[in-house]
């Protein structure tokens, strides 16, 4: 489901659910929240490194057995959801994504925790969540792209490719050939900032709204039934589906 690795001070955690495209089930989410809190205790981590190993980054919330689930079930996997992406927004750490493919919903989120974004050339970017009414992440997005591209991207459901990831300010191009083996080794050397001074830049730049964030979340889970949200979303989604010839 995830593999993790050290090199040096680089902790490193790739994605490996293929079948499923990294979608985030609940124990992919606690697998990574496992993972992320290892690497926040380790002392002698200065950098976390994502990746995939399958063709997309991560295409979102696990759907598979929605049929099986409460409303209540599905706050509260969207709250663990929540409390891993803010484990690494506040991580006093340097966090690194290598994205190809889909980053979808969760999976974008995931990316726009990360300090640095590499993108490839395939990469399509989506927070399809307010299309069910769903507020998760939308303060962080805006707070790395403004808030006026953001509101564009989030109330218009828009498919963001690599340049225009890049020209937000959301992502950097990452080298065609060989990116995972080039961040590793660039990823080794340590940041400037050690922990201590990245606990602190992290407190004056990124102040803390993780109670804010979390409430906004709950709220507009819990107006009415968000499994009836999610259902008539996925049926329209696959009624506007093209049809293949």
């Amino acid at each position: 489901m995830i593999s993790v690795d050290r090199h040096q001070g680089l902790f490193t955690l790739q994605l490996c659910h293929a079948e499923r495209g990294n979608a985030l089930s609940v124990a992919m989410v606690q697998a990574i929240q496992q993972a992320v809190d290892e690497a926040i205790a380790d002392a002698g981590v200065h950098s976390l490194l994502f990746s995939s190993s399958a063709q997309h980054f991560c295409t979102g919330f696990d759907l598979s057995g929605l049929d099986d689930l409460s409303d209540q079930d599905l706050i509260e996997r969207l709250m663990a959801i929540e409390h891993l992406l803010q484990s690494i927004w506040y991580a006093p750490m340097r966090c690194v994504a290598l994205c190809q493919g889909r980053a979808w919903g969760a999976g974008a989120d995931l990316l726009a925790v990360c300090d640095e974004a590499w993108l490839g050339t395939e990469v399509s970017i989506r927070f399809p969540g307010v299309g069910f009414g769903l507020i998760l992440g939308t303060r962080r997005l805006g707070s790395i792209v403004g808030t006026a591209r953001a509101m564009q991207w989030l109330s218009g459901g828009l498919s963001v490719d690599q340049s225009q990831a890049i020209a937000s300010g959301f992502g950097r191009a990452s080298p065609d050939t060989n990116a995972y083996a080039y961040l590793v080794d660039m990823l080794k050397q340590p940041p400037l900032a050690d922990r201590k001074t990245m606990e602190q830049l992290r407190q004056q730049l990124r102040p803390d709204y993780r109670q804010a964030d979390m409430d906004a979340l709950i709220a507009s889970a819990s107006l009415g039934s968000i499994k009836q949200r999610i259902v008539a979303y996925r049926a329209l989604t696959l009624a506007n589906r093209p049809q293949r010839k």
